[in-house]
C-alpha cells in the first residue's frame, strides 16, 4: 500500500481479516477501480491497531503522511548506510524478493503489486542475472547428460 491508501484506512474494527480498498493512485484510471484485497497478517495487526483510522487525525492529507514517512526513511538511510531510501523502495524490494528469492513469476508479482500493465512491474524488480546464469547452467548440464 502506498501512503495515500494508508491514509484512507478506516478504524481497525472496520477492517476485519482483510483490507479491501481501491488503490488511490490508479482507481480513477482502471475499469476495476484498482480494487485490491490484502490479508491482515499477525505482524501487521499491532500497526493497524496503532495507526488505522488515526492517520487522518494526525496529518491533514496523504501528502503530509508521505512527507513524514520520507523523513522517517531518511533516518533509516542514516542507520543502514543505504542512501536515499524512499517509500517506493519498499515496493521495489517486495517485487524483487517475490521474483528473485521466492521464485514467483513476473505476472504473479504484478498481481501482488496490483498492476494490470505488466511492463510497469519490471521497474519494481531489480535486475539479477543469477537466474539467467542458473538456467544456462541447467540447460548445459542437461545437454551434457543427454550427449552421454
Amino acid at each position: 500500500m502506498n501512503a495515500a491508501d494508508l491514509y484512507e484506512l478506516p478504524n481497525p474494527e472496520a477492517l476485519g481479516k482483510r483490507i479491501n480498498y481501491n488503490r488511490a493512485k490508479t482507481r480513477g484510471k482502471r475499469k476495476d477501480k484498482a480494487y485490491f484485497s490484502v490479508k491482515v497478517i499477525k505482524e501487521a495487526s499491532p500497526l493497524l491497531e496503532k495507526y488505522a483510522g488515526k492517520l487522518q487525525l494526525r496529518y491533514s492529507n496523504a501528502q503530509g503522511l508521505n512527507a513524514a514517512l520520507d523523513q522517517g526513511l531518511k533516518e533509516v538511510s542514516k542507520i543502514t548506510g543505504i542512501p536515499g531510501i524512499d517509500f517506493y523502495d519498499i515496493r521495489h524490494c517486495v517485487g524483487t524478493w517475490a521474483r528473485r528469492k521466492c521464485g514467483y513469476s513476473k505476472d504473479d508479482v504484478a498481481e501482488a503489486l496490483n498492476q494490470t500493465d505488466r511492463t510497469v512491474t519490471d521497474t519494481y524488480i531489480a535486475q539479477d542475472w543469477s537466474l539467467i546464469d542458473k538456467i544456462q547452467a541447467d540447460v548445459v548440464e542437461l545437454l551434457n547428460q543427454t550427449s552421454k
